[in-house]
């Protein structure tokens, strides 16, 4: 994949299709990218230059940290270096807050998850002209397009209402409420409905099922090679 540089838009963020903020863009149109980090402003570049430790003074060592409430917070300067951008600057992320494609897998993987999620990935293009506001375009599509791409891939895309889909994300919520230390849902989560609750039994059944199946196709080879020895 090599290496890339981080963008930060400072006028206004970007969103996904469905509206959600994106951060954390990153782009490879720059010269030679390093892990610099470019700050794009009402049509200017500018690329934040680190400073060495020898810059700085016991003072300003002290003076970078405060305390804010419950919180300690450390400030960090930079130089600015203007920087001539070239024609079109193409910056990327994905959206965190889209739910991700699921497609079925033809085999568990090293956990045993029969499903792998595909995250909306989204792209813009940014066009500097003299003297002029920068056109931001959004050049990849939505999640219906995703979906479709991967169908033309030939995979098995889950649609959201799948009892699979609907069990893949149930766990999903539950390892990461676990990871938190938190109930599933959080304090404040209700009782989750009676057809919820149908869907969530039907997906685990699916994926039980799934995995005895991938299971059963397998003793055969085992046998053979067995066998064969």
């Amino acid at each position: 994949m090599g290496m890339f540089d981080n963008v930060v838009l400072l006028d206004e963020p970007l969103a996904c299709p469905a509206g959600h903020p994106i951060g954390d863009l990153q782009t490879k149109s720059f010269c030679d990218p390093s892990m610099s980090t470019y700050l794009i402003r009402k049509g200017s570049v500018v690329r934040a230059a680190s400073r060495s430790w020898r810059d700085e003074s016991g003072e300003e060592a002290r003076s970078a940290w405060r305390i804010a409430v419950d919180e300690a917070v450390h400030e960090t300067r930079y130089r600015l270096e203007p920087v001539s951008p070239p024609a079109e600057v193409r910056v990327y992320s994905h959206c965190a807050l889209c739910e991700p494609v699921l497609v079925r897998t033809d085999r568990p993987s090293f956990w045993g998850d029969i499903v792998q999620e595909h995250r909306l990935f989204v792209e813009f293009s940014l066009q500097f002209p003299e003297d002029q506001e920068i056109p931001v375009k959004r050049v990849s599509g939505g999640r219906e397009d995703v979906m479709e791409e991967l169908r033309r891939a030939g995979l098995h895309v889950l649609s959201d209402d799948a009892p699979l889909a609907v069990a893949h994300r149930e766990i999903q919520r539950a390892r990461r409420s676990s990871r938190a230390g938190s109930p599933i849902g959080g304090i404040d989560a209700q009782k989750p409905s009676r057809k919820r609750q149908e869907e969530v039994l039907h997906g685990f059944m699916v994926l039980v099922l799934h995995l005895r199946d991938t299971r059963d196709r397998s003793l055969p080879r085992r046998a053979m090679r067995r066998a064969g020895r």
